[in-house]
Order: structure tokens, then C-alpha cells, then sequence
């Protein structure tokens, strides 16, 4: 009994303070740079970066990268895509290897896309969007950014789809039946 008490007092402490710090740890790792995020041969921006303000070297780099994925989350929120696309894609030229600008950046892509018409889609802006929830959907820290990589790339599949369907004469598409034959994929599911 006294030997249950003094275990109790000694251990239950220690363990949780060791549980305590490797939860700590576990979400420091969600902001972690990925060893999956591997875009160092695709260029987002030629945009120079802006030393004067930031200064030079990595650290100023970062601090313009972290400043520019603000304001363009705000932006996206706001509804302003095109403007949002322009800051994110130097934010992630600037920092390629911070999963947070991606996945800023794949939000304003998609934000663009859901205002496009179905029948004049940016087949472009598609791929685009593609790739980048395709890099979330491999970067291994964060699960809640990768369900919602995975939900949009199973709608972006589902549009590019439709469109290579919209294509097709209209003898031809009536034989495949698609569940999206004749139907704004947009409608329903982003609501």
C-alpha cells in the first residue's frame, strides 16, 4: 500500500509531464517542414524578393514568405482569389518547403475555380489546383490538411472528369451515362 502511494507521487508526475511534452512535440511537428514537399525545381513567382524591408538572406526570406501567406489567407477569405494566387505563389517561391503556403495556395486555387464557369473551365488552373492538394495530401504532419487535400482532389478528379465528357459529341456522352452528364459540378458540391 505504501509502496503503491510512493509510486503514485513519484512516477504519475514524471508521466505526465513526458506525455505533456511529447503531445507539445507532436503538434510542433504539424509546422514542421516536410521532407515530401519537393518543388525545388518548379518556379511559383519570378517576383525578387523584397530585401530592403525584410532584409537579406534565409531569415528575410521567410519573414517575407510568413507576411505574404497572412495577407493572402485574408484575401482568400475575403474573396479576392485572383490577388490572393498573386501573393501566395511568391510566398511559396519564397519559402517552397513551409506546407502552410501550400495549402494557402491550393485555397485560393480552388476559391478561383469554383467561380469559373463550368463550360469555359481554366483547364490550367485545374492542374494547377490539382498538384497543389496533391503536395498537401503527401505532406505527412497535418491529418485535417490532408482530408481536405483528399476531399478536393476527389472533386477536382470528378471535374476534369466532366469536362473531358463535355467534350465528347453528344451520341457519345449519352453512352457513358456519367454521373455528371449534363450537370454543373460546381452546384453541388461546395455547398
Amino acid at each position: 500500500m505504501m509502496g503503491d502511494d510512493l509510486a503514485r507521487r513519484r512516477f504519475l508526475p514524471a508521466m505526465v509531464a513526458v506525455l505533456t511534452a511529447g503531445s507539445a512535440f507532436q503538434a510542433a511537428l504539424a509546422d514542421a517542414i516536410s521532407p515530401n514537399i519537393n518543388t525545388s525545381d518548379k518556379v511559383y513567382s519570378r517576383e525578387k524578393p523584397r530585401s530592403s524591408f525584410y532584409g537579406t538572406g534565409v531569415s528575410g526570406r521567410m519573414s517575407e514568405a510568413s507576411a505574404l501567406r497572412f495577407e493572402g489567407d485574408q484575401l482568400t477569405i475575403e474573396g479576392k482569389f485572383e490577388e490572393a494566387m498573386k501573393l501566395l505563389t511568391k510566398a511559396v517561391q519564397l519559402d517552397p518547403q513551409d506546407p502552410t503556403g501550400h495549402l494557402f495556395l491550393a485555397r485560393a486555387l480552388t476559391g478561383k475555380l469554383k467561380g469559373q464557369d463550368f463550360s469555359s473551365l481554366d483547364e490550367k488552373l485545374l492542374s494547377r489546383c490539382y498538384e497543389e492538394w496533391t503536395l498537401i495530401r503527401r505532406h505527412d504532419a497535418d491529418h485535417e490538411n490532408q482530408y481536405e487535400a483528399k476531399k478536393n482532389l476527389r472533386f477536382i478528379k470528378r471535374v476534369a472528369k466532366a469536362v473531358e465528357e463535355e467534350k465528347l459529341p453528344p451520341e457519345e456522352r449519352n453512352k457513358r451515362k456519367s454521373f455528371l452528364a449534363g450537370k454543373n459540378p460546381f452546384s453541388k458540391i461546395f455547398h
